[in-house]
């Protein structure tokens, strides 16, 4: 029985178990007493979000960080892929999720690594405060935002085609399964049981979500307008990530 298969079968086995559990939120990150030791990054990360992972640091003791998000913020996404790195926390983006810009620079912080959902980067873009921002600013901060992701992928021992992707260009690209493969850390040591137990919490948010998203829409009827879907994205992945923002 492969890896894949025994967290799945191991699921079904928990999901009578998990009961009612403690929560918290902190910022995006998400906190359940049904799995103690994991933190859950759910949907856009803010700017603020390291000083958040900071405090839930400090009131639990975490060892994963498990992820659903499609990004965010470029600098917080970096200042939480440092601590991450620095804790030497492990990373999983559980199945049925995905992780994306900045969300990718967690990923790649991880002690051990282990994407059973998408992984995706792109080309960051500047943020321009106003028109009269000169073209000169724009670029400083542009080329020391782009020294720092390489730093930060220097430090991480990450794989070169990583950084040939990520500033190829500004449309996503979601790694292919060898890619993906290449990033996962060849020994990931946490036990099946809480991978399964990971994985349902993620199964239980999108659940939750799917029901508040059927009662919005008896409500208030369909939304004129489909979601723009990017080119590549795997399109389970992306409604259910879509269905954890709604949280």
């Amino acid at each position: 029985m492969n890896a894949k298969l025994a967290i799945f079968s191991v699921a079904f086995v928990l999901q009578a178990a998990l009961g009612y559990a403690e929560e918290s939120f902190y910022g995006s990150f998400y906190f359940t007493s049904k799995t103690p030791d994991t933190l859950y990054l759910l949907g856009k990360i803010e700017e603020s979000d390291d000083f958040e992972l900071r405090s839930a640091l400090r009131d639990h003791k975490i060892e994963t960080v498990a992820l659903a998000s499609r990004g965010g913020s470029v600098l917080g996404g970096l200042a939480i892929a440092g601590i991450v790195g620095d804790r030497k926390l492990r990373t999983i983006i559980p199945g049925g999720a995905l992780c994306a810009s900045a969300c990718a620079y967690i990923f790649l912080a991880g002690s051990e690594r282990s994407a059973n959902g998408s992984l995706g980067v792109h080309q960051f873009a500047s943020v321009q405060g106003d028109k009269e921002e000169t073209i000169g600013r724009v670029q400083a901060d542009t080329q020391a935002i782009t020294s720092e992701i390489l730093g930060f992928l220097r430090e991480f021992n990450t794989p070169a085609f990583v950084a040939e992707y990520m500033f190829r260009s500004r449309e996503m690209y979601w790694f292919d399964e060898i890619q993906i493969d290449q990033l996962n850390s060849t020994e990931f040591t946490l036990a099946p049981y809480k991978q399964a137990a990971i994985y349902l919490v993620i199964k239980g948010l999108i659940d939750e979500a799917e029901r508040q998203e059927t009662l919005e829409k008896k409500q208030n009827g369909p939304p004129k307008d489909e979601p723009n879907v990017e080119i590549g994205t795997p399109r389970l992945e992306d409604d259910a990530d879509t269905k954890l923002k709604k949280i």
